[in-house]
Formats: C-alpha cells, sequence, structure tokens
C-alpha cells in the first residue's frame, strides 16, 4: 500500500507539471513557429547564442542558489521550524537579489568581450544587446529564487500557475516584437520572458503566508554558508553545461554557419522541450521529497527507483511515437527547411532512457549535500559532451550531434550509476531494469527501420511497436499505482 501511495505521488506530480509544460510547449510551439517563419534558422541560430550567453553568466553569478536553496527550504519544512522556514526563506530571498544585480554589473562590464566570443563579431555590433540582456539576467536570479521557495515547500500547484500564466504574457508580449522588429525585436522578447516569470512567481509566493519571526544575523550567516557550501558545486555545474552548451554553438557557428546553429538549437529544442518535460515536470516534487529522507539510503533507493521506473514508463511510447513521426514534427514546429534535423534527433531520442536514470540518481546525490561525488561525474560528464559533440560535427554534420548526443549520456549514466552503486549501495530496480531494456529495444528496432527501410515496411512494423509501447506503458502504470484500467487489465502479458 506505501508503494502505491508513493507510485501514485510521483504520478501525481508528474501529470500536474507535465499538464503544465504540456501548455508551455503548446505556447513555445506557437511562439517557435513563428519565429521560424519570420526569422528563419539564423533568427533561432541568434536567439540560441543569446540565451546560452546569459544563462551562462547567471550560472556563474547565480552560485547555484535557485537549486540548492530547495534543498535548505526543504529540510527546515520537514523538521516544523517555522522560525527556521521563516529566516531561510528571507535568506534566500535576499541573497538572490544581491547575485542577480552582481550578474547585471558583469554583463554590462563585459558586454564588448561577450559580443566578439558570442558572434566573432566586431565588437560593437551586439554590445549594446548584451548590455541591454543584463537586465534578463537579474529577473533571472529573482526568479529563481522565487521558485526555489514554491518548490521547497512544495506548493506545486502556485508553481505551475505562476509557469502557465508567465508563458502566455510571454506569447502574447514577444510575437509583435518578432512581426514588427524581426532581428531586432530578440533581445527585448528574451527580457520579457524573464521579467514575466519573476513576477508572477513572486507574486505566487507572496500568497505563503509563513510566521514572520525575528532574523539573527548569525543565524542568517549560517544559512547563507549552508546554502552556497552546495550550491557552489551546483554553479560549478551549472557553469560547466552553460559553458559547454556555449562552446559547442559557437563552434558550430565558426566551423560551419549560422544556419547550422539554427538546426542545432532546433533539435534540442524537441529534445528538452517536448521529451524533456518529464525531467522538469518530476523534478519539482522529487528532489524535495528525497531532501527529507536523505539521511536514509534505503528510502532514497526506493524512492530514485519508483522515480525512474514511473518516468522511463512514460518517456516509452512518447519516445516510441516521436521516432515515427519525427518528419511530421518537425514541419508543423518548424517547417520543410528543418528536416535535416532527421537523423540527429533519431540517434538523440536512443539517449533519454540513460539519461532518465542518470539524472534520477543524480538528485540523490545532490540530496545528500555530496558536492565531491556531484562535481566528479559532472566535469567528466560535461568534458565527455564538449569533446564528442565536437569531433561529432567535425566528422558527421549534424548527424554527428545526435550520435554524440547517445554516446555522452552512456557515459554519464557510467559515471553517475558507478558513484551511487559503490558509496551508497543503490542499484537498479528489477522492474527499471526490466522497463529500461523495452525502452531501448522498441527505440532502436524503430530507428533502424526509419533509417534503412521502404515506408511501406516503415508503417507495417512501426505502428504496432508504437501500439505495443503504448499498451504496455498503460498496463505497468495501472499495476504499480492499483488502478483498474479494464480493457488492459484482460491481457496480463507483462506480470
Amino acid at each position: 500500500m506505501a508503494d502505491e501511495k508513493s507510485y501514485r505521488q510521483i504520478f501525481k506530480a508528474t501529470s500536474l507539471f507535465g499538464g503544465v509544460q504540456l501548455l508551455v510547449i503548446i505556447f513555445s510551439i506557437v511562439r517557435t513557429k513563428f519565429i521560424a517563419l519570420w526569422l528563419g534558422p539564423e533568427g533561432i541560430g541568434i536567439i540560441g547564442i543569446f540565451t546560452s550567453a546569459i544563462t551562462l553568466i547567471y550560472a556563474i553569478t547565480g552560485f547555484g542558489v535557485g537549486s540548492s536553496a530547495v534543498r535548505n527550504i526543504s529540510q527546515a519544512n520537514s523538521k516544523g521550524d517555522i522560525d527556521l522556514v521563516s529566516s531561510t526563506i528571507s535568506t534566500v530571498r535576499k541573497l538572490s537579489l544581491l547575485l542577480g544585480f552582481a550578474g547585471l554589473l558583469i554583463t554590462l562590464l563585459f558586454s564588448n568581450i561577450l559580443s566578439e566570443v558570442s558572434f566573432d563579431s566586431d565588437l560593437s555590433q551586439y554590445t549594446l544587446s548584451f548590455m541591454l540582456l543584463s537586465i534578463a539576467i537579474f529577473f533571472m536570479a529573482w526568479e529563481n529564487g522565487e521558485a526555489a521557495i514554491l518548490q521547497g515547500l512544495r506548493k506545486l500547484k502556485y508553481l505551475a500557475k505562476a509557469r502557465v500564466i508567465s508563458s502566455l504574457a510571454s506569447l502574447v508580449f514577444s510575437l509583435p516584437l518578432f512581426y514588427y522588429y524581426g532581428l531586432k525585436g530578440i533581445v527585448p522578447s528574451l527580457i520579457m520572458v524573464y521579467l514575466f516569470n519573476a513576477i508572477f512567481n513572486y507574486m505566487y509566493s507572496r500568497k505563503i503566508v509563513i510566521q514572520k519571526s525575528k532574523i539573527d544575523f548569525f543565524k542568517e550567516i549560517e544559512i547563507v554558508k549552508d546554502i552556497l557550501k552546495l550550491g557552489g558545486a551546483m554553479a560549478l555545474s551549472s557553469i560547466l553545461v552553460y559553458a559547454v552548451m556555449f562552446v559547442i554553438r559557437t563552434f558550430i557557428g565558426k566551423y560551419g554557419d549560422i544556419n547550422d546553429v539554427g538546426f542545432y538549437v532546433a533539435a534540442f529544442a524537441i529534445l528538452n522541450g517536448y521529451v524533456g518535460l518529464i525531467f522538469t515536470a518530476m523534478a519539482k516534487d522529487y528532489y524535495p521529497r528525497l531532501s527529507e529522507v536523505n539521511d536514509d539510503n534505503e528510502l532514497s533507493g526506493t524512492i530514485a527507483n519508483q522515480q525512474i521506473e514511473i518516468g522511463l514508463l512514460i518517456l516509452l511510447p512518447i519516445i516510441s511515437i516521436l521516432i515515427v513521426t519525427t518528419p511530421l514534427v518537425i514541419k508543423i514546429l518548424y517547417s520543410s527547411e528543418f528536416l535535416t534535423i532527421k537523423s540527429l534527433l533519431y540517434w538523440s531520442l536512443l539517449g533519454i532512457p540513460f539519461k532518465m536514470i542518470s539524472w534520477s540518481f543524480s538528485y540523490v546525490i545532490l540530496s545528500k549535500g555530496d558536492t565531491k561525488s556531484f562535481l566528479t561525474y559532472e566535469v567528466l560528464g560535461n568534458i565527455t559532451i564538449a569533446v564528442t559533440h565536437i569531433f561529432g560535427y567535425k566528422l558527421w554534420g549534424l548527424d554527428g550531434l545526435g550520435y554524440a548526443f547517445l554516446f555522452s549520456n552512456f557515459i554519464y549514466f557510467i559515471l553517475v550509476y558507478s558513484i551511487i552503486k559503490r558509496k551508497y549501495l543503490i542499484s537498479l530496480s528489477y522492474d527499471a531494469k526490466k522497463i529500461f531494456i523495452y525502452a531501448l529495444v522498441c527505440a532502436l528496432i524503430l530507428i533502424l527501420i526509419k533509417n534503412f527501410t521502404s515506408n511501406i515496411i516503415i508503417y507495417s512494423i512501426s505502428i504496432p511497436i508504437v501500439i505495443f509501447t503504448i499498451y504496455m506503458s498503460f498496463y505497468k502504470l495501472s499495476q504499480k499505482m492499483n488502478f483498474s484500467f479494464n480493457i488492459i487489465n484482460k491481457f496480463k502479458f507483462f506480470k
């Protein structure tokens, strides 16, 4: 019964944020479609480079507060210590704004260098753009601080509402900028996105009534130290992630051209935005839950395995459907001009099951505050990503980026799994292994069919496989949560 309740909680949280992400995706599809039509691959490429640059700067100056604070707030809340919760929230707010202001100043100071490094252009061409984007970095820090409060207190409905409303507002106000100003509308639209995110997260976090207590200065310093201890490691991880992303995009732009950057950004927007919605949805409840039981390895392992099982079961049909419908999806989201990213997407999708496992186990390490292990796999993993993507692109062009994504996620999986098994004696459950193998085999068969057979064979074999994955996913989910799906329960092939 306890396991059924846990599975249901995971599924409920995932459904809530999955629904939210679905709405956000719809808004994103509309926005991306018009950008592709009005600005083309060049516009998407420029947006990708700007986004990589400012997220990298935020990663450097934000010191991981937006993520590490979730752990501190969750732990304080689980203890029922109102004074500690109040002090932690107040400290997180002050720290976020202070670091946001630092990010703003640093961006202003280095705007000319950012212009030259990002676009290999004359210093003045994008300097003003980066000066204006410094405001976006301040809003980003503000947004992440407020979101950490909502997530740490597990006010998931507030977090969900803030996400939906801010995404809709960003869509409504950014489209006219793209239409009337073209490429010149990119910078103000990015500023607007982060402004709306910050405002609505702040509005909802202020709805939470917490008894205010007198904050002791030394206690506040102690909280800051604790947040920054893990935050420093997370900041370094984020810096590596965004630095690698920035290096890969600028390398593609210089070794190839800006259009290839646009194609790369488009492909990974599908992966991170549409497949990655499952990761985003799960993290909102998963990380605080792990933080509350971080001293219990056995319970942490149980929660992680349940998360992996539910995640893989949800991803299994999504990956299968997306492989079969990739050309159609590309045309709907972008245009026929973007069909060149088909193969890139196929091989990248095969890497998603590896990512699901490593992602889930990495949160166990984070929840324990094990900065040494966390930094070990993050540094090695990101070096692998950079090297494989650069060589993949040099050797096979855009297709090579797909091979690189698959290989780097396999290496990342090996790194995380070896650490968590050796250090915490946590391993994959039998059910998780079985679902993982199903996911890999089905995805690989579909990719081989799509690449090496005719259209008639493609649909005659791939459609039954997709039906199989949908059936198995529903059956297994109903079994684990003790839900009754009458039609499915007539056939019990997967006991």
